[in-house]
């Protein structure tokens, strides 16, 4: 074997600084429950509150209240506490920052190939004024594929950034800027709060949107990896929307619109565009059959010259090298140009003249839809939105929120005559319903919801079948709700919101909590098996004790656990932003997990000591410490 001498914990100068620190902070806390309880429990309230809401977790209080016959909800201090923690955002994933834009504006039906290609050039144009941007690349219409069944009015434009390190810098006024007097010390303040920043994606977002705003063009802004999801998905070119379901296109049309109105009043809620489904101009022809027999001309022969004159017949196919080139046949653009010129195309009779076709045909024009979509058998329509500075979840349920009650106000209107004040009327048969991203989120929540308690159950009897005592399995989950409260205040500090990667991350923080717990608690646990106490302060003594026997490898568990993670958020690069809200809650957990190493043995020496002065009392023996063990005496 080695030379090498094993160094003993006790003399370990590391183990001596960690000891100097805890063991008298562990006494303290021993001598002083009630105090140094209320420190977890504040982070337990703290941590519920970002999740589910301060006015969730003040239910008890509020309700204690009402009893006693004041409404402390009305008050502004618990007003604020709401409007301050309204509960965490729910999102199915982190959005990916692809270093790129899709803008899909689209304008009216009634809009021309000519109107589309000058809206696309302006605002390719004003896009390209912009310093961020490095290419602009947009595309009007559909490509030759049945795949993309794209209208005129579609216009898609992909804008390329430029890297973040070359960005614009803008002011930003600190508390120091306009302190004449602290000039001397300004460049190492600027250090600290700098005068100046970046601009962000957020503000060149918006800085594109009103240099592209043309009037009567509506404008949608995603990402061009995002939006090819979404439309795989539900078909919408946005990141949610509602489908109106019905049988007559103009009556959802109509629907589509007065929601489109209500929408953009949801907080959150952008880019509210409802589809425009009628208004496409059309010129039919009506052939009139005793003219066309008058005149010895057949359907056909009518039929045939409308499509080959104004529509032009694909004849053949030229081949020039490897190129190829489509031989079209149909009149000259001069003769076929105007709604006029169109009433004097001229049609073979069966003796060989040739007659206007005005003379076997009337020529209407019309407006109908531009395109017809159906879903489980019924026409659809629909309203697409985006949101922003807001989750999907959050905006969704107070979109549905605020639809229904423009409902049933607008029956109620209805029903009392008053038509024109009502904001939302759906005829008997049509109904609606909500699409989009976010149902990956309702299906993985869906999913989590099943197994999460079959693992934490799972873990119960694990954990029972290991101690064989359930109050220390309550002690483990109490260790695991504060860690758990420390992941969803990082959360809450970072802005992020509650996803399925931060689910997983969660997940892991439950997992090595619990291993800090078991760790001590088994120490624990055969010290005072080995070392039965003879009064209270021998129960403090064994606490202590496995204290410091154990806080060197739970310590080891939460600093390689953060430094682990570290790197994740000091790389900014691409798909970070989709691994730093995974690492958060173990991040945020284990820097509560300092908190945590003083709550096991707390609760276990309160526990003990509890059972040593019932099992004292029950012989008839006299403690030398007062009987509650949270006792006043004791602070």
């Amino acid at each position: 074997m080695g030379r090498e001498r094993l160094i003993p914990l006790e003399e370990n100068r590391g183990s001596q600084a960690i000891f100097k620190v805890y063991q008298p902070t562990l006494r303290w806390v021993l001598a002083h429950k009630r105090t140094a309880l209320t420190i977890p429990v504040c982070v337990v309230a703290f941590g519920f509150s970002v999740w589910l809401g301060f006015d969730v977790v003040g239910i008890p209080i509020s309700a204690t209240c009402r009893v006693a016959g004041f409404d402390i909800t009305k008050t502004t201090g618990w007003q604020r506490l709401e409007q301050t923690f309204p509960g965490i955002g729910r999102e199915f994933m982190p959005p990916l920052d692809e270093g790129s834009f899709l803008y899909m504006p689209s304008v009216l039906p009634a809009a021309s190939l000519t109107i589309a290609e000058e809206v696309i050039k302006q605002q390719d144009l004003a896009i390209r004024t912009v310093p961020e941007v490095r290419d602009v690349v947009g595309k009007v219409g559909r490509a030759e594929s049945s795949l993309d069944p794209a209208p005129i009015s579609m216009i898609e434009t992909i804008v390329t950034l430029i890297p973040e390190d070359d960005w614009r810098t803008l002011s930003q006024p600190r508390w120091h800027s306009e302190q004449a007097w602290l000039n001397w010390c300004r460049p190492a303040l600027r250090n600290v709060w700098p005068e100046e920043r970046r601009i962000t994606k957020a503000e060149i977002l918006e800085e594109l949107n009103q240099k592209a705003a043309i009037p009567g063009v509506l404008p949608t802004w995603l990402q061009p990896i995002q939006t090819r999801l979404v439309m795989l998905q539900t078909g919408f070119r946005a990141m949610m929307g509602v489908k109106v379901y019905g049988s007559d296109l103009k009556e959802i049309e109509r629907v589509c619109l007065q929601m489109e109105q209500l929408l953009k009043k949801v907080p959150g809620a952008v880019d509210v565009v409802a589809d425009r489904l009628v208004g496409k101009p059309y010129l039919e022809y009506e052939i009139d059959r005793e003219a066309a027999a008058r005149y010895g001309v057949s359907i056909r022969d009518i039929q045939d010259v409308i499509e080959i004159a104004i529509g032009g017949e694909r004849l053949t196919t030229t081949v020039e090298g490897r190129e190829r080139y489509p031989i079209r046949v149909r009149y000259p653009r001069e003769l076929r140009e105007r709604f006029d010129d169109l009433e004097h195309i001229l049609v073979p009779t069966s003796t060989g003249a040739h007659i206007p076709i005005v003379q076997v045909a009337k020529l209407t024009f019309s407006i109908g839809p531009q395109e017809i979509k159906s879903e489980n058998g019924l026409l659809v329509g629909y309203v697409t939105l985006n949101t922003r500075d807001r989750d999907e979840i959050s905006v969704v349920e107070d979109a549905e929120r605020l639809l229904q009650s423009e409902r049933k106000q607008s029956d109620e209107l209805v029903a009392a005559g008053k038509h024109a004040e009502a904001s939302l009327i759906v005829p008997p048969g049509y109904y609606w319903t909500w699409s989009g991203q976010f149902e990956n989120q309702r299906r993985a929540m869906d999913r989590l919801s099943l197994l999460v308690p079959l693992v934490l159950l799972s873990m119960v009897f694990s954990l029972y079948f290991s101690f064989g005592k359930w109050w220390l399995v309550i002690l483990v989950f109490l260790d695991i709700a504060v860690s758990v409260s420390g992941g969803f205040i990082g959360l809450y500090f970072y802005g992020a919101n509650l996803s399925v990667a931060v689910w997983v991350g969660f997940i892991a923080l439950i997992g090595v909590s619990d291993d800090d717990s078991v760790v001590m608690l088994t120490y624990l646990e055969d010290l005072f098996r080995d070392k039965p106490p003879q009064n209270v302060d021998d129960v403090r003594n064994l606490v202590v004790e496995a204290g410091l026997k154990r806080i060197r490898p739970c310590l080891m568990t939460s600093v390689t656990t953060i430094l682990g993670l570290a790197p994740i958020f000091l790389h900014p690069g691409r798909g970070s932003d989709v691994m730093q809200p995974m690492a958060i809650p173990s991040v945020g957990g284990m820097s509560v997990a300092l908190i945590t190493l003083f709550v096991i043995p707390c609760c276990y020496c309160l526990v003990k000591e509890w059972q040593f002065r019932r099992h004292a009392k029950s012989n008839g023996e006299t403690s030398p410490i007062s009987a509650d063990p949270m006792s006043p005496s004791e602070e």
